[in-house]
């Protein structure tokens, strides 16, 4: 799927339940609902499509000293202010300039929006029940890493952009 088309999709799709529920929790079983996948090199992760606002082509950041190196500075997305999170530098990934062929993730966290840079957008998708499975309580309590997806031959890992915000 082009970019593009993921975009769209994104910005057509609305899902009302939570897609999953939280660590620690007597039934802390992943429920399904639709999620954002995107590319990260060449690993699939993906962020509840709830908590995605909308993608965007990369667009000019102002830096911001004395952030952390995976902190790109700040943007304007329609008169609010939003950081910008380089995910391959976050999760140690080689890291690289940003392009114009990158996509920023426009993320709602408590009230604040959150740009997540990506390497690609591939698809929304709706994994089955069967498909979802819990993150280990050792790694929940420890990353943003919620849950993941077993699709055809690849393993997708479910990220919480709240947790995301608050590791920054």
């Amino acid at each position: 799927m082009k970019p593009e088309r993921a975009v769209l999709a994104i910005n057509q799709t609305s899902v009302s339940s939570s897609p999953v529920s939280e660590p620690g929790t007597a039934t802390a079983q992943p429920v399904t609902g639709h999620y954002v996948v995107f590319k990260l090199d060449d690993a699939h992760y993906a962020l509840p499509l709830v908590q995605v606002a909308r993608a965007v082509r990369m667009v000019a950041v102002t830096p911001v000293p004395d952030e952390p190196p995976w902190i790109l500075g700040l943007i304007d997305i329609a008169g609010q202010i939003a950081p910008v999170i380089d995910l391959r530098r976050r999760f140690a990934y080689p890291a690289r300039p940003p392009a114009l062929t990158d996509r920023l993730l426009i993320v709602r966290t408590a009230g604040h929006l959150l740009a997540l840079m990506v390497d690609e957008v591939l698809k929304v998708l709706e994994p089955t029940a069967a498909q979802l499975e819990a993150a280990s309580p050792t790694l929940a309590q420890s990353q943003p890493l919620r849950a993941t997806i077993r699709e055809e031959d690849q393993l997708i890992l479910v990220l919480d952009a709240e947790r995301l915000a608050r590791a920054s």
